[in-house]
C-alpha cells in the first residue's frame, strides 16, 4: 500500500518542481529575447572595429517544447562575412574570424572584476586589425584583470606589465622560468618579436610602439 502513496507523492512533487523550472525557463527566454538584439548590436561594433567590414551577426532564440538544461529555448548565432543573403553558423568563419568573434563575446560583457585569460585570442589577426584588438583589450583592462598569451608585438606593446616565459632542457628535462621585463628589455623583446632584436629600425618601432 505504501508504494502507490509513495509514487503518487513522488509525482506531485515531479509535477511542482516542473511546473517552478517551467515558470523559470519562461522568464530566461523573455530575458534573451529581450536582450538578443543589444546583444548582436554589441557584437557587431566590435567585429567591425576588428576589420570586418560589412559582417552580418544574428541570435537566434528558438523555443524548444521540452525542457532541457538551457531551459526552453536554444540559442543560435549566425554570421555572413561574404555580402549575400543566407546567413551561416559560426562554424564557417575562417580561423582569424573566429578568433575576432571570440574575442568579442568576451569584451561584451558589462561585468567588472573579472579575470579574464586570453590565450592567443589575436591568433591569425595581423595588421591594424591586431593594434584594434589589443587597444580594445587595453580598454577592458580598466575594470578587469587581462592576462594575455600572445605572440603579436602589437599586443604586447600595450600591456602594463610585460612578462616572458623562457623554456630550456637540461638532461632531457624541461623547465621553464618566468620573469618580468623592464622598459629596456620590453624594447628588446618586441624587436624580437617584430623578427631582429638587433635592428636599430626595429628597436626604434619598438620604442614608438610602446610610447604610443
Amino acid at each position: 500500500d505504501k508504494i502507490p502513496q509513495k509514487i503518487e507523492k513522488l509525482q506531485k512533487e515531479l509535477e511542482l518542481l516542473t511546473k517552478n523550472a517551467t515558470d523559470i525557463a519562461l522568464k530566461l527566454r523573455n530575458k534573451r529575447e529581450r536582450f538578443s538584439k543589444n546583444l548582436e548590436d554589441n557584437i557587431l561594433k566590435y567585429l567591425i572595429k576588428f576589420g570586418m567590414t560589412g559582417v552580418r551577426f544574428t541570435v537566434h532564440v528558438k523555443h524548444l517544447e521540452e525542457l532541457n538544461e538551457t531551459g526552453l529555448d536554444e540559442v543560435d548565432f549566425s554570421v555572413n562575412t561574404i555580402g549575400t543573403d543566407k546567413m551561416f553558423d559560426i562554424s564557417s568563419l575562417s580561423g582569424g574570424e573566429l578568433s575576432r568573434l571570440l574575442l568579442a563575446v568576451k569584451l561584451v560583457d558589462d561585468e567588472e572584476g573579472r579575470v579574464l585569460l586570453f590565450d592567443e585570442i589575436d591568433s591569425s589577426i595581423g595588421g591594424e586589425t591586431a593594434k584594434s584588438a589589443a587597444s580594445e583589450m587595453k580598454n577592458n583592462s580598466r575594470k578587469n584583470q587581462i592576462i594575455v598569451v600572445t605572440h603579436f608585438p602589437q599586443t604586447a606593446a600595450v600591456a602594463h606589465k610585460h612578462i616572458v616565459v623562457d623554456k630550456s632542457a637540461v638532461h632531457g628535462e624541461v623547465s621553464a622560468v618566468i620573469r618580468e621585463l623592464s622598459d629596456k628589455e620590453r624594447v628588446t623583446e618586441l624587436a624580437r618579436m617584430m623578427g631582429d632584436s638587433e635592428s636599430a629600425d626595429l628597436l626604434k618601432t619598438a620604442e614608438k610602439m610602446i610610447g604610443g
